[in-house]
This record gives structure tokens, sequence and C-alpha cells, in this order.
């Protein structure tokens, strides 16, 4: 029996940002690349257990993960159109 739970710990958080920890290489376009991954693996009926908040569908991965990356654009256009952090 294939119980298609998955448990991806802090990397989705439904109550907050994610923390990315520059520090030790982490950024935003690894953890987009790394939901990019979970989200090949999983199919429309899998439950996701998130580091923080409520039991989470495939469609609520996604859309974390498309929150991320229209932040990661946005951002990036604005400091390439010379906006200061």
């Amino acid at each position: 029996m294939k119980a298609n739970v998955y448990h991806v710990g802090d990397l989705f958080n439904r109550t907050s940002f994610p923390y990315i920890d520059g520090s030790n290489g982490g950024n935003f376009e690894g953890l987009i690349a790394n939901f990019d991954k979970i989200l090949a693996l999983i199919d429309d009926n899998a439950k996701v257990i998130p580091g923080h908040g409520n039991l989470a569908t495939k469609a609520d991965v996604k859309a974390y993960r498309d929150m991320l990356y229209d932040l990661h654009t946005g951002v990036t256009k604005a400091l390439k159109s010379g906006k200061k952090v």
C-alpha cells in the first residue's frame, strides 16, 4: 500500500516566508528548483506535510512555489532597475 504522503519539512512553511540560509549557499533559485522537483514527484492526490502549518495538497505547494517565483522575479526586476534594498 502506498500512503502518498510526503513530509517536506521546513522547506515548505505555510505560516510565513521561508528562511534562506545565504551564508551557507542557500538562494532563492535553489529553493524554487527544490519545489519544482517536489512537484514533479507528487501527484494531485498527494498529502503534503509542511514544516509549519496545516496539511497541504499539490495545489497548495504549487501556489507557494508560484508565489516565491513571482516574489523573486519582482525583486530581481526592481534591483535591475536601480531600486535599493
